[in-house]
């Protein structure tokens, strides 16, 4: 027997010269109240891909903000 595994993809693009913070809230049901969820930010430049093992129904992303220097300084980045 084949089991599939579908995800929900959400691929964001940051056109901007500044890394932005955002918030995020998904639907996962028709019908029932939005719940927020985690993302990882957008760094300038830069696109991410963000993925659920679970149906989305409506996804809002808002509250979009200049990542603070502080929280800049705290990344680690591996290369």
């Amino acid at each position: 027997m084949i089991r599939l595994t579908l995800y929900i993809v959400l691929l964001v693009k940051n056109r901007t010269n500044f890394d932005l913070d955002y918030r995020t809230d998904i639907q996962v049901q028709e019908g029932v109240e939005f719940e927020e969820t985690s993302n990882v930010g957008i760094h300038a430049g830069v696109k991410v891909t963000e993925m659920w093992p679970y149906m989305i129904y409506n996804i809002a992303l808002y509250e979009f903000s200049l990542k603070r220097e502080a929280e800049l300084e705290e990344e680690v980045f591996v290369y």
